[in-house]
């Protein structure tokens, strides 16, 4: 079976480490092509030939370049066969996918990763894939229920979806403490942390807010111990992330240490996980931080609390006061049953999470097409 993927460009994102995963932990039987409908050259790109994989590009300039959805389908007419699957990654590809093989027979699939359809031309495109959806045969896998639901809403058929979360691996996780005092994390303090790069939606403010009533919630003894850590890019000059510090004037107590690159290595040095963000879909990093084994306190927003399965640990978006008594509760609990929860965390992720269930979903659904002879 040979699977085409189309995606707009190929930049590191969530949807394309998921890409990624797919590829590398897939079987021989199944042979990926990736299509790239701007010509951009990226370190995705360069590792995926360098394994092997095919990449073309399409030098696609819109989603209506005429030029470019001609080279589109050429390539997908090139690469076709007995046994093709055309899968299409968010609504520009989705709808390049859709137009440029309008005869074709193979199975198309579509991949919705957002919560929210987006404003804007790419809205405009949303409505009408929506509308497309409601006239072909077209499926879409899709990473959370509140997605499926909100896409729904504004004009998806229903039952063109399937629920696909993501998948991720259990053996990335590790840390030693000299990497904890590397970036300056003491494990005789408690550390909270919160991992996302900056967008007023991510909510940073709201978990400066709730970690500064600690204060007056915690005995001295183990407020002098908190410590909370930013990482990230642009958060720390952020202006309403500064506006929250100097307000909450918490002398030291909140460090940032950027972005990085070994966010899977250095889960481990944290004690709570804090997402507070005023909208996600399918949150990456709250599922990492579960697989790194840590507490997690986050937001009532996508499928967080799906995720989490309870809502012990869950505030709503924006409310400061009850994130920071979800916080507490957890901190003034102590180590050991932070240990437990976090324990119990990481059991909930690889019993639905791992990239063997991801995997086992796409290609059964893949297969099943063949087999029906589905036809767009």
């Amino acid at each position: 079976m040979r699977v085409v993927h189309v995606f707009s460009a190929l930049f590191q994102g969530g949807a394309e480490s998921q890409l990624e995963r797919i590829i590398f932990s897939s079987d021989k039987s199944i042979e990926h092509v990736v299509i790239s409908l701007k010509s951009v050259d990226t370190p995705l790109v360069r590792r995926l030939r360098l394994s092997g994989v095919q990449v073309f590009m399409c030098n696609m300039q819109g989603p209506l370049s005429f030029a470019g959805l001609l080279k589109l389908r050429r390539v997908i007419k090139k690469l076709s066969g007995p046994i093709m699957i055309l899968q299409c990654w968010m609504y520009h590809a989705n709808f390049a996918g859709w137009l440029a093989t309008i005869g074709f027979s193979c199975p198309i699939f579509w991949n919705i990763r957002r919560t929210l359809p987006p404003s804007g031309v790419t809205g405009k495109l949303s409505k009408i894939c929506g509308f497309i959806s409601k006239l072909s045969r077209v499926k879409i896998f899709c990473n959370s229920f509140s997605g499926i639901e909100s896409h729904v809403i504004s004009g998806y058929r229903r039952d063109s979806f399937i629920y696909a979360p993501n998948g991720f691996y259990s053996n990335e996780f590790s840390t030693s403490l000299a990497l904890c005092e590397d970036i300056g994390v003491s494990k005789t303090e408690i550390n909270v942390v919160c991992v996302g790069r900056y967008d007023p939606i991510k909510g940073h403010r709201f978990l400066i807010e709730a970690f500064a009533l600690q204060e007056d919630m915690l005995p001295t003894e183990i407020w002098s111990r908190l410590k909370l850590y930013f990482v990230g890019r642009e958060i720390e000059n952020a202006k309403d992330v500064q506006a929250a510090l100097n307000k909450a004037r918490l002398d030291g107590k909140v460090k940032f240490l950027g972005e990085r690159k070994d966010i899977k290595r250095i889960l481990h040095c944290f004690d709570i996980f804090c997402l507070p963000s005023l909208s996600e879909g399918f949150p990456n990093v709250l599922v990492e931080a579960m697989l790194a084994g840590l507490p997690c306190v986050a937001t009532n927003v996508g499928d967080t609390a799906r995720i989490l399965r309870s809502e012990e640990f869950v505030s709503e978006p924006g409310d400061s006061a009850v994130m920071a008594e979800k916080l507490r509760s957890l901190i003034v609990a102590g180590e050991s049953f932070r240990l437990n929860v976090g324990e119990n965390n990481k059991g909930l992720v690889l019993e639905r999470y791992t990239m063997e269930k991801a995997l086992a979903c796409y290609e059964s659904y893949y297969r099943a097409s063949i087999s029906a002879g589905s036809v767009s």
